[in-house]
C-alpha cells in the first residue's frame, strides 16, 4: 500500500473553513466598529474635561486669566495662559467633533447650547477664582455644554461635557440610545 507524500486539506474542507471565517468577520467587524466609536467618544469627552480642569487649575495657580479655544473645525482645543505659552492643540480622536447645536435633548444639567465649536464661540477665559467668562469685556459668566458626536452622526457616539461657569465644575454625560436619555 502506497501513501501519499502530500497530506493536507481537501478543497471542500478549505472552502468550508473560509466560509465560516468570513461569516465570523462579517459579524465581528460591526461590533468592533461600534466599540471603536464608543471608545473614541469617551476619549474625546475625557480630553475636553481634562483641558477644562487644566485651564481652571492653571488660572487659579498662576493668578492670571487662561484662555481655552477651539479651532474653526471644532475638532481641537488649545489652552493658552496669560504668559503667552500655549498647550495644544489637542485633537479629538476618531472623527469626533464639538457640535454647534445638539441634535438630541439637553443634558439633565440643562445648561444649554454648546460653548465652543463650529459657528459658535471659539474661546472662553478662566479667571483666577476658577470662574469662566465668554467675553473679557462684558465679564459674563459662561455656563454651557460641549456636545460631542462622531462626524458621521451616529447617536451612540454622543457625549456631553457640562461646565458650570461660576465654579468651573465639569461633568461628563453619555447618551443612552435605548433609553433616549443622558446618563
Amino acid at each position: 500500500m502506497r501513501t501519499s507524500v502530500y497530506s493536507g486539506y481537501t478543497l471542500t474542507e478549505t472552502s468550508i473553513t473560509l466560509a465560516v471565517a468570513c461569516i465570523l468577520m462579517a459579524v465581528a467587524v460591526p461590533i468592533f466598529d461600534g466599540a471603536y466609536r464608543s471608545s473614541s467618544a469617551d476619549s474625546a469627552a475625557q480630553l475636553i474635561a481634562q483641558q477644562l480642569s487644566y485651564a481652571r487649575g492653571l488660572a487659579i495657580g498662576s493668578h492670571a486669566p487662561v484662555l481655552l479655544e477651539s479651532n474653526p473645525d471644532g475638532n481641537a482645543v488649545t489652552v493658552a495662559s496669560g504668559t503667552g505659552s500655549a498647550r495644544g492643540p489637542f485633537y479629538l480622536p476618531g472623527g469626533m467633533q464639538i457640535q454647534t447645536v445638539a441634535s438630541i435633548p439637553d443634558t439633565p444639567d440643562a445648561l444649554g447650547a454648546t460653548l465652543l465649536g463650529v459657528g459658535g464661540h471659539t474661546e472662553m477665559t478662566f479667571l483666577d477664582n476658577g470662574a469662566v467668562i465668554d467675553d473679557p469685556v462684558s465679564n459674563n459668566l459662561c455656563s454651557g455644554t460641549f456636545f460631542l458626536k462622531h462626524q458621521d452622526g451616529d447617536p451612540a457616539s454622543s457625549r456631553a461635557v457640562t461646565l458650570l461657569g461660576g465654579t468651573g465644575r465639569v461633568r461628563i454625560w453619555r447618551y443612552d440610545t435605548q433609553a433616549h436619555a443622558w446618563k
